[in-house]
């Protein structure tokens, strides 16, 4: 039984001629080499900037935002300091 990402490749090979598979499964072949090549750096740069891209981030943010605003109106209020 082939394995789960091996299947693809044998719809690919059916339907897709040697010229076209040997382009396609060079290209993979680069994607992956690169893949190995990233660093450390990069990486934990590619996984910020993806927790940074979701919408809960934008809603941590919004909620923050509204606290900070709460917190300082009930302090300025209890300071008497109301303009």
């Amino acid at each position: 039984m082939p394995k789960p990402d091996e299947a693809p490749r044998a719809v690919l090979a059916a339907e897709l001629s040697e010229h076209e598979t040997q382009r396609i499964e060079t290209i993979a072949h680069l994607h992956a080499e690169s893949e190995r090549q990233v660093g450390r750096q990069q990486r934990f740069v590619e996984r910020l900037t993806e927790i940074i891209g979701q919408p809960r981030t934008l809603g941590a943010i919004v909620l923050t935002v509204a606290l900070w605003i709460a917190f300082n109106g009930i302090a300025r209020g209890r300071e008497g300091g109301g303009r």
